[in-house]
């Protein structure tokens, strides 16, 4: 073999050998300069204070006023203390109808305002929304609506019979949550049970 030959087989092998350090090089880098990927966050209720969603009113309570759609009602979630607002606290309670949670669900939430006085603005708003059905219970009105609501494109419709009264600085809302696609209440049976539940209801003093 000649010369001329080794010294362009050596010159090739150099160039490779270099491009292949370049290239571990860049690649290093670009794994240094992009960012990490997250571990998954898992997110723990704080319980350290609780606000009477959870006894609010009691599995057979509920299985009483709603029917056989709660026949097989299943344990309550507990968000534990949320925050809406500077001066709002809240927490609620979800009980599954049965182990499919696309089947529906009963929701009680109590909120907190900082003060009475905010407490009563707000009623003095649900007295003034239109939107709204003024509902007689045994400890004053309550404020009655459905509605549907679709969280995004691809999620099913969800159809929700809320019943909300306040007493003092707390604000409870009951709510029947079902797909519209099987929907079983109307407006006239979610009220009646509603309003069952709200004058069943144990508020917190």
């Amino acid at each position: 073999m000649s010369k001329k030959i080794i010294i362009i087989i050596s010159i090739v092998a150099v160039i490779i050998i270099t491009s292949g350090i370049f290239l571990a090089l860049w690649l290093s880098q670009r794994e240094a300069t992009q960012a990490p990927v997250p571990d998954a966050t898992v997110v723990v209720p704080d319980h350290s204070e609780d606000y009477g969603a959870c006894t609010l009113v009691t599995k057979d309570q509920i299985t009483r006023a709603l029917g056989s759609i709660a026949d097989t009602l299943k344990d309550p979630y507990n968000s534990g203390k949320l925050f809406y607002s500077e001066n709002v606290k809240a927490q609620y309670c979800s009980y599954d109808f049965t182990d499919k949670a696309e089947d529906g669900s009963f929701r009680a939430e109590v909120s907190v305002y900082s003060t009475e006085a905010d407490a009563e603005a707000t009623t003095n708003l649900l007295e003034t929304d239109a939107t709204l059905a003024i509902v007689p219970l045994d400890s004053g009105d309550g404020f009655y609506r459905s509605y549907t609501d679709q969280k995004d494109p691809d999620a099913s419709p969800v159809k929700h019979f809320t019943l909300t009264f306040l007493t003092g600085a707390s604000q409870y809302t009951l709510s029947i949550n079902q797909l519209e696609s099987g929907v079983t209440f109307d407006d006239t049976s979610a009220t009646k049970a509603l309003i069952t539940l709200a004058n069943e209801a144990t508020i917190n003093k």
